[in-house]
């Protein structure tokens, strides 16, 4: 049975997203910061696909010492991974440092996935063959190349923070499938469109919003939202397809000049090898 690690199970596209991969037959291995909530949800996918080869592993992405154990309780139980969805991520209302002083929504979703990827590379190569998907967002292109004010107690909030840890995540991408060619890793990444799904955390307002926009009907719903996702993960056309990014449309679309960046792509791994470091 193939295996998959999916992370942001318990809500919005993640929790339709695992209910599919699920369905494809596949071991699913959520990672969750709930496990309780984890729990329910496994029994529900269960009841409605047939498969019963669903677990759970405590994972906070915002923590470097929570994901280095989630990957190694992973790869106890798994000698093989041929998916890995990086579908969590968070957008937050006031400028937050997680435990190892770094930016909450970069630690989020960047490092997090960073260091949750690298970690599982070499399980991903033993299987062969094998798919990296990481949701990332449009929103990407208002990102700021300036990953250095992470570290600041200072700086950007709320949907400008999200951009940039929006942008490393094209950046990582890109920079992962230079360094996985013929290896059997693909790696691609994807705009899911503006979904209506519970992403502002604290961000009271912001959440509203997101309410008010599923009402009417200007934005997608979570099922849609995780089609994407999916086809990337799963559709035949798309497993040796890799470096790409996707819009919500599903047309592999040129990332802008910062993005295609190979020096600044390096300079973003290096200075997250670098982060990784600073577990507490």
């Amino acid at each position: 049975m193939r295996t998959a690690v999916v992370t942001g199970t318990t809500h919005g596209i993640g929790t339709v997203t695992a209910n599919r991969v699920a369905a494809a037959g596949y071991r699913l291995i959520m990672l969750v910061r709930d496990l309780q909530r984890a729990e329910t949800l496994a029994t529900a996918i269960t009841e409605i696909t047939g498969n019963d080869a669903i677990e759970s592993v405590h994972c906070d992405l915002s923590s470097i010492h929570s994901v280095n154990a989630a990957v190694a309780e992973v790869r106890q139980h798994a000698s093989a991974i041929h998916l890995l969805i990086n579908n969590a991520g968070i957008v937050t209302r006031q400028r937050t440092m997680s435990a190892d002083g770094i930016e909450l929504t970069f630690a989020t979703n960047h490092l997090g996935p960073f260091v949750l990827t690298t970690g599982l590379r070499s399980t991903l190569e033993s299987a062969g063959a094998s798919r990296v998907v990481t949701v990332a967002s449009a929103a990407y292109q208002g990102g700021s190349a300036d990953f250095e004010a992470a570290l600041d107690t200072a700086g950007a909030t709320g949907l400008q923070a999200y951009a940039t840890s929006k942008l490393a995540n094209v950046l990582f991408t890109l920079a992962l499938h230079r360094r996985t060619r013929g290896t059997g890793i693909t790696t691609n990444c994807l705009h899911p469109g503006v979904v209506a799904t519970n992403l502002g955390g604290d961000n009271r307002l912001f959440r509203w919003g997101m309410k008010l926009g599923s009402a009417l009907r200007i934005m997608r719903s979570p099922e849609q939202g995780a089609d994407n996702t999916v086809q990337l993960a799963l559709a035949p056309e798309y497993a040796e397809t890799s470096g790409g990014y996707y819009d919500q449309n599903m047309r592999r679309t040129v990332p802008n000049v910062t993005a295609l960046n190979e020096e600044l792509q390096d300079q973003l791994w290096h200075f997250s090898e670098q982060l990784a470091k600073r577990s507490v």
